[in-house]
């Protein structure tokens, strides 16, 4: 995503260079799997020059329905060096894998069985993926990092070591230690998850990743003073990191300095305005210390063009749902604060009443609305079933809420069920 931000911001200066547009095209096709988007630039760029060849290939790839024959084709036009294209082979893999699981749930009944085959395709052919592209990066951070996540997610102890020795073996030591300690952790071992890093770190090892691992397991043992020494040391060495700077800013936060968090992730979210992770950091801290009205403005925004971004989603029906009478939280079309008080002096109290029901009621509404679409993602999630349940009893009915939690009316199995049962009541 800083690609598609830094090819932008090009364009600006450049608005017809046919290169710039080739690669936004490519970016969206690839990163984020938006055939709309990549060929809205593809339409922009054969205006310019309605003969070039490498966008009318493009567009003939992207003609393809299936999702993993187009990222793969984009993937092979895109990157010509083997090796670079080993590696965006790999990691364009396990996005799209992740993506498809992330859409089936939403997606209309004629396009599931489509998506269904492209994420068996996309699944079979990581293993061989990752293989490549460790051969051909052995050293690539985020290589690295994204194929250590994708083998703790799926519990891939075996497949977490390989990663690890290939790091080792490439002399990237401190993230072999790094991706050891995580592994570790993840299976329940955070002494030994410890023990491992401090002796990266007694052998002289104090790279950023070191360090930031480091300082969450110090934080998770109650050892805070060393916990933000460490952060705040991998931050020094590495400002402009994206993790670094988003993880140092709320450990501030946790630790009471929030102005200071708040000014971090602000400007990281400038820098980044495309990054889910900074975005729903800094919109979190800035919703409680900061432009409340702004915040929740922007997480509207998202939910509307990226409603699967499931932790903003979340996030905004929490907002929602927890105070649908804020003032802060009414906003027009413009995302602006609906009334101020003199508007609200102003009306007449059955009038001004009658403006905040409706203006509050809208953002139940909403609220309800977010939390439905995520329980289509999944069914079985205890959490938003609950969520829904304690909002309906609060401003409707006990018994909407009750009805909620009805194991005949969700599908959430007995043990959820009857554990969100009791805590609701």
């Amino acid at each position: 995503f800083r690609r598609v931000l830094f090819r932008s911001e090009t364009l600006v200066k450049a608005p017809k260079d046919i290169r710039l547009i080739l690669a936004m095209a490519q970016l969206y096709a690839t990163l984020r799997n938006d055939a709309k988007v990549a060929n809205d630039w593809i339409d922009k760029g054969l205006a310019i020059d309605p003969s070039e060849a490498r966008l009318l290939q493009l567009r003939a790839v992207l003609s393809s329905k299936d999702p993993y024959e187009r990222a793969m084709e984009v993937v092979r036009l895109q990157y010509s060096d083997p090796s670079v294209a080993s590696i965006y082979r790999y990691l364009t893999l396990v996005d799209l894998a992740d993506r498809l699981k992330e859409a089936m749930p939403r997606a209309p009944e004629a396009d599931k069985a489509l998506m269904k085959a492209a994420l068996d395709k996309t699944i079979a052919a990581l293993p061989a993926a990752l293989e490549a592209a460790l051969k051909a990066g052995p050293a690539e951070e985020m290589l690295l990092e994204r194929a250590t996540l994708a083998a703790i997610n799926g519990s891939d102890w075996e497949g977490a070591e390989r990663i690890a020795a290939t790091a080792e073996k490439a002399g990237e030591r401190a993230m072999a230690a790094t991706i050891r300690s995580r592994s570790l952790l993840a299976q329940g071992k955070p002494d030994e998850s410890m023990q491992v890093l401090l002796a990266a770190e007694k052998a002289g090892e104090r790279s950023p990743v070191l360090m930031r691992q480091l300082s969450l397991m110090y934080e998770r043992s109650g050892r805070l003073d060393e916990a933000k020494e460490a952060m705040q040391n991998a931050y020094e060495r590495r400002p402009n990191d994206v993790t670094t700077a988003r993880l140092y800013a709320m450990l501030l936060d946790r630790g009471g300095e929030r102005t200071r968090a708040l000014e971090i992730l602000r400007e990281l979210s400038r820098a980044n305005p495309s990054n889910r992770d900074v975005l729903n950091a800094w919109l979190g801290i800035e919703s409680e210390v900061g432009d409340r009205s702004g915040a929740v403005a922007m997480r509207r925004r998202l939910y509307k063009d990226m409603p699967g971004f499931r932790e903003n989603s979340l996030a905004l029906a929490r907002l929602l749902l927890n105070a649908p009478s804020d003032l802060d939280l009414m906003l027009d079309a413009d995302g602006k604060r609906k009334f101020s008080v003199d508007q609200l002096q102003a009306m007449t109290p059955i009038k001004r009443q009658q403006e905040l029901q409706a203006a509050a009621q809208g953002n139940l509404n909403l609220g309800l609305e977010i939390v439905e679409l995520l329980q289509g993602a999944d069914p079985t999630d205890a959490g938003l079933a609950l969520m829904k349940a304690r909002a309906k009893a609060r401003f409707g009915k006990v018994k909407d809420g009750e009805d909620s939690l009805d194991r005949k009316s969700t599908r959430l199995n007995s043990s959820h069920a009857n554990i969100s049962y009791a805590v609701f009541c």
